[in-house]
Parts: C-alpha cells; sequence; structure tokens
C-alpha cells in the first residue's frame, strides 16, 4: 500500500506505512481505524485564535461533557457557517470590521441627510422588485 504525503511537502512523495501493523497486536479494524486517522490528520490545518480564557475552559469542559474535542466544536461551528447556516454574535463580544464600520457610517451619514428609504412589512415587495429592475 502507498501513502500519499501531497499534505507534506517536507516529505517524500510516497513513504513507508506507519509502524503500526496488525502484527503489532492491533485487530484489522483498530488497524484501519489508525490509518484513517492519520490521513485525516494530513489533511488538517492549525488554526489559532484569540479569546477569553474562562471561556476557553468552560468550552472544554462542555465538549468534554459531551465526548467531542473542542477542535470539533470549532470545526462544526465553521462548517454552519460556511453553508450558510445563521450565527448568533453577543452584542458584547461584537466588534465590527474596519469595513463595516465604513458601511455602517456611510449608512448613518445617509440616514442624516434623510437620503434613505425605509422598507417595512408593506413595502418590501416593492423594495425587491425595484433591486431585480436595477440588476444588470
Amino acid at each position: 500500500m502507498e501513502y500519499s504525503t501531497r499534505h507534506s511537502p517536507a516529505v517524500s512523495s510516497v513513504t513507508k506505512p506507519p509502524a503500526v501493523a496488525p502484527s503489532a497486536g492491533l485487530k484489522r479494524s483498530s488497524f484501519a481505524l489508525v490509518l484513517c486517522y492519520i490521513e485525516r490528520m494530513r489533511k488538517t490545518t492549525t488554526l489559532t485564535i484569540r479569546l477569553d480564557s474562562e471561556i476557553k475552559e468552560a468550552a472544554r469542559r462542555r465538549a468534554e461533557r459531551l465526548g467531542v474535542s473542542l477542535g470539533t466544536v470549532v470545526e462544526n461551528d465553521l462548517r454552519r457557517f460556511i453553508n450558510g447556516h445563521p450565527i448568533i454574535i453577543d452584542e458584547d463580544s461584537f466588534v465590527p470590521s474596519d469595513r463595516l464600520r465604513k458601511d455602517m457610517a456611510l449608512v448613518d451619514a445617509e440616514h442624516a441627510r434623510g437620503e434613505y428609504d425605509a422598507v417595512t412589512a408593506d413595502t418590501i415587495d416593492t423594495y425587491f422588485d425595484n433591486l431585480a429592475v436595477q440588476s444588470p
């Protein structure tokens, strides 16, 4: 069996199997699980984030109670985010990006000049119809 190391450029293109083999006392199913784990680890990357240590510890404890790693929790949330699921950002922890700050300032300026159209439940259909007409 050949093992590709396309995710590890520092290693030659084909390497020998890991030192773990069925003859080392593992059942075939366990050996297959080890190989799947090794292959998955080759395809992962590290994400470094800054957060309050109390938040990290509370999240780690909860994940442990659920029987999953904190990495699994984060990966699951990232997958949900990528797939368009809604995210909820607590008002206390929300820090807008520079781009969002600029956009918010533009909206505030338009609002101050009276250059905005309020969209209500009664006018939303007309609003969307006008957007469709304006689109190229």
